[in-house]
């Protein structure tokens, strides 16, 4: 499972309460237009856990970012926030928010249920019974997920 980054990402919040983070910023700035791999241990329904990527392949991002925005780098705000973004990038994966997504590549989700009491994911949809905790309460499909609704991302001139 793969999934694309919008070009315009910028991981930016949605409303504007909320804090900015500008090492999430720089991350995001890096990985825009690019597809990155998916860890499907734990799927959600409306955030992807990104595996590590190759240090080589960041390093190019960097260079490809530099060619775009010139040498001041006036989006990554300062050093610290593009060197804790490699960071991130390099070893701990990163986690990517559907609004950050242009579309998905073989999504893992369709199909298939997660249990909210104990965080299983890969129960099958016409499993009635969690096989790790054995409720079937708390089973929830991934039917509403945005990408299992709309496989390609939204269109203009869709209705919701």
């Amino acid at each position: 499972m793969e999934i694309q980054i919008k070009k315009d990402a910028s991981g930016f919040p949605n409303d504007r309460f909320s804090p900015i983070n500008w090492n999430w910023h720089a991350i995001m700035q890096l990985c825009a237009g690019h597809r990155l791999t998916v860890e499907t241990k734990y799927l959600f329904s409306d955030q992807y856990n990104c595996a590590p990527i190759v240090i080589e392949t960041v390093n190019r991002w960097i260079g490809d970012y530099h060619d775009q925005m010139g040498d001041h780098m006036y989006h990554i705000r300062k050093d610290s926030d593009l060197q804790n973004a490699v960071r991130s990038l390099t070893t701990t994966g990163i986690r990517v928010m559907d609004r950050d997504v242009d579309y998905i590549v073989d999504d893992e989700r369709i199909g298939k249920q997660k249990c909210n009491w104990c965080g299983e994911t890969s129960i099958e949809i016409d499993n009635p019974v969690c096989p790790k905790c054995k409720r079937s309460y708390y089973l929830k499909s991934f039917v509403n997920a945005y990408f299992v609704k709309y496989p390609n991302g939204w269109k203009k001139g869709m209705v919701k």
